[in-house]
């Protein structure tokens, strides 16, 4: 496996340096990997416990002719064709290592039948190698660096000091990736607030233009009923008006009929009376301001009194039976 592998990496020194010289010698070290390694296809004879099947011949009379089943064997009977049968035997178990060593090598020589580089990407070779530019020598020569290590860089793999460098600017580069990643997301957040505050007044403002518009509509209702109650208002002057035309009256002022008129006076009357027949009923001869019970003819002159008091009480009562009566006369 070792020498397998060595093999591989010679072919792949080979085959980065992509040109036609390096490219047959890539493939001659693959295909002796190849050779050492071992085919792919005898590992289709091996099963999943690593046992390989192989055919043995069976010999006479353990194989019967399907043709020649239940009948009796005559004299004239001949068999044409021996017996196969698979079995299995035990072989070394499947390495892991060695499954991917082929694949690898496959790999390399699909990519290189396919106009491929070791990387996978399609390329078309020049026929010849570019010639050597003299310049570059010179500028290489005064910079201290000689030849052979130049076309060592130019041809040559990528050397692996350069790793730790590559690293650190693979680390500030993923760092100024982080504190992007994190402005970006500031200024995400900056810019969502700012148009959370947006929707919030325009939401406001479309709330005010509803209440607005729902006072607007309230004040139409209100002018609407105003107006009704002025139609009704035209309505009660307009029976007014027809009532006062029935009554003959065209004054603006609104005069009582002759039945109210006299209500009045005679309920007015009726109290007069009763006032005074109160103060007869109470009237007494007082002489010097003392009480002095007078003989049979004050007694005569206050039984008198009282007879009067009564006459004007029924003359009130007659009074207000009259304006009683004035009040429910129709107009």
């Amino acid at each position: 496996m070792r020498y397998v592998e060595i093999l591989i990496t010679s072919g792949d020194e080979y085959f980065r340096q992509n040109t036609l010289e390096s490219i047959p010698l890539a493939i001659q070290q693959y295909v002796e990997a190849s050779h050492v390694k071992a085919y792919a296809q005898l590992d289709a004879s091996l099963n999943d416990f690593s046992n390989a099947a192989f055919d043995m011949e069976l010999d006479f009379p353990f194989f019967s002719d399907p043709a020649a089943r239940g009948a009796s064997i005559g004299s004239s009977y001949t068999f044409s064709m021996t017996g196969i049968l698979k079995t299995t035997y035990f072989c070394v178990p499947l390495n892991p290592r060695l499954t991917d060593l082929r694949n690898l090598i496959d790999d390399r020589l699909y990519k290189i039948r396919n106009c491929q580089d070791i990387n996978g990407t399609s390329r078309s070779l020049a026929l010849w190698v570019p010639s050597l530019d003299p310049g570059l020598l010179v500028r290489a020569a005064a910079k201290g660096i000689s030849p052979t290590e130049l076309l060592n860089d130019t041809v040559g793999p990528m050397p692996n000091y350069r790793f730790v460098y590559l690293l650190h600017k693979a680390f500030e580069m993923a760092a100024e990736l982080k504190s992007l990643g994190a402005m970006f997301l500031s200024v995400r957040e900056k810019k969502g607030g700012e148009a959370l505050q947006n929707l919030r007044a325009r939401q406001d403002r479309d709330l005010q233009g509803f209440t607005a518009e729902l006072r607007e509509l309230a004040k139409q209702e209100a002018g609407k009923q105003i107006a009704a109650l002025e139609e009704t208002r035209k309505g009660q002057v307009s029976r007014l008006q027809n009532y006062l035309a029935l009554a003959s009256e065209t004054g603006k002022k609104l005069r009582m009929t002759s039945n109210e008129k006299l209500e009045m006076e005679m309920a007015h009357k009726a109290t007069l009376l009763n006032q005074k027949a109160s103060f007869l009923d109470l009237g007494q001869i007082q002489l010097l301001g003392v009480g002095v019970m007078i003989g049979s003819p004050i007694k005569s002159i206050s039984e008198a009194l009282a007879i009067v008091a009564s006459v004007m009480r029924q003359q009130a009562q007659m009074c207000a039976d009259d304006s009683f009566q004035a009040s429910r006369k129709p107009a």
